[in-house]
C-alpha cells in the first residue's frame, strides 16, 4: 500500500466538514486543491468573480460555485477565507447578514499573517467559532495549481482563535503533514513583518544586487545562485551571525566607503538601502564580537554621511 493510500485508511476529523473556500485565487486554490488531493469534498467556491470560482470548482471536483453569498449552502460548517486582508472584515460583516449558515455550529478561519480572529467578529457575534491559520510559505501566481497545493504540506503554520477554530486548524496542519505554532492575536502584526524580512525583503535585496551587478559587468542574475544558496544554507544551519562574513564584519570602511562612492555615481537610488542594511549589519557583528569599538564608528560614521549627502541632494 503506497503512502497516500496509507494516510487515506486513516479518516480524518476533518472528513466530517462541509468546507466551502472563499477566494479563488492562489491561496485559496492552494488549500481547495490540497483538501481535495487529501479526499476532502470541498462542498463550494465563493470568489467576487465567477469564472475564476468556476474554474477552481472544476478542478477541485466541486460542483458548487457562486459570487453570492446569499446563496451559500446552509450545510456548510467550515470556511476558509482566503481573500486579501484589506477585504475580510467586510466579508465576514456580509457573511453575517445575508448568509443562510447555521452560524452555531459553523467555524471561520481566515489565512491572514497579520490579522487576527477579530477580524472576524463579525461571526463570531452570530455564534460561529473564528480563528486564523497562516502558512508560512509562498505561493507562486506563476505556478500550477497542484503545484500551489504541494507548497502547503510539510510547512509552519501560526493558528489562534477559539478552542474549537484552534482544534480545527491543528487539524487541517495535521492533514497537511506540517507543524502548528500557537501565537497570540496582538503578536500576529510583529510575526508577519517577520515572514516580510524573511521572503519579500530578500527578494527586494536579490533584486538590488542583480541591479548592480547589470551596471558592472552585465552577467546573468544566475551567477548568484552559488553565494546565495550557501549564505541561506549557512544562516539556516548555523545562525545568522555565524554566517555573516564581508567588510563591514571585518571592520573594512575603505571597502564599504569604496561601495558607497560607486554607488553614488552609478546606481544612487540604491545608497538609501545600502546605507540601511549597512547599520543593521554593523549590529549584529557587534553583537558576534568581530568589531572593535573604533571599526564600529568609522563604519556608522560613513553611514550617516553618505545618507545626509542624499537628504542635502534631494532637498535642492
Amino acid at each position: 500500500m503506497s503512502e497516500s493510500s496509507k494516510r487515506r485508511s486513516v479518516r480524518s476529523p476533518l472528513a466530517e466538514q462541509s468546507i466551502a473556500i472563499l477566494g479563488a485565487g492562489g491561496l485559496g486554490g492552494a488549500f481547495a486543491a490540497a483538501f481535495q488531493k487529501e479526499g476532502l469534498r470541498i462542498a463550494a467556491i465563493l470568489s467576487a468573480n465567477e469564472q475564476s470560482a468556476k474554474r477552481l470548482a472544476r478542478q477541485v471536483h466541486c460542483h458548487f460555485a457562486t459570487t453570492d453569498i446569499e446563496k451559500l449552502p446552509d450545510e456548510i460548517s467550515l470556511l476558509i477565507i482566503a481573500v486579501p486582508d484589506d477585504v475580510i472584515k467586510g466579508l465576514a460583516e456580509a457573511i453575517a447578514a445575508r448568509a443562510p449558515l447555521h452560524f452555531r455550529s459553523l467555524t471561520a478561519l481566515h489565512t491572514s499573517g497579520a490579522l487576527s480572529s477579530d477580524a472576524l467578529q463579525p461571526l463570531r457575534k452570530r455564534g460561529a467559532d473564528v480563528g486564523s491559520i497562516h502558512p508560512l510559505q509562498v505561493f507562486p501566481k506563476s505556478q500550477v495549481l497542484k503545484e500551489r497545493a504541494e507548497r502547503l504540506f510539510g510547512i509552519p503554520f501560526t493558528i489562534e482563535g477559539t478552542k474549537r477554530a484552534t482544534l480545527i486548524a491543528r487539524q487541517i496542519v495535521q492533514l497537511f503533514r506540517g507543524r502548528a505554532i500557537a501565537i497570540t492575536r496582538e503578536k500576529k502584526p510583529l510575526y508577519h513583518a517577520a515572514a516580510v524580512f524573511a521572503s519579500n525583503y530578500l527578494i527586494t535585496t536579490l533584486s538590488a544586487a542583480s541591479e548592480v551587478l547589470r551596471a558592472s559587468i552585465g552577467k546573468p542574475e544566475k551567477i548568484f545562485e552559488p553565494i546565495v544558496r550557501s549564505s541561506i544554507q549557512t544562516a539556516l544551519l548555523t545562525s545568522p551571525e555565524e554566517a555573516l562574513t564581508g567588510p563591514i564584519e571585518r571592520g573594512d570602511a575603505a571597502t564599504v566607503q569604496r561601495h558607497l562612492q560607486a554607488l553614488t555615481g552609478s546606481l544612487p537610488h540604491l545608497v538609501p538601502l545600502y546605507v540601511v542594511l549597512g547599520m543593521e549589519t554593523v549590529r549584529i557583528a557587534a553583537q558576534k564580537g568581530s568589531l572593535d569599538e573604533k571599526q564600529m564608528t568609522d563604519l556608522l560614521k560613513l553611514f550617516i554621511q553618505a545618507i545626509s549627502a542624499e537628504k542635502i541632494k534631494s532637498s535642492r
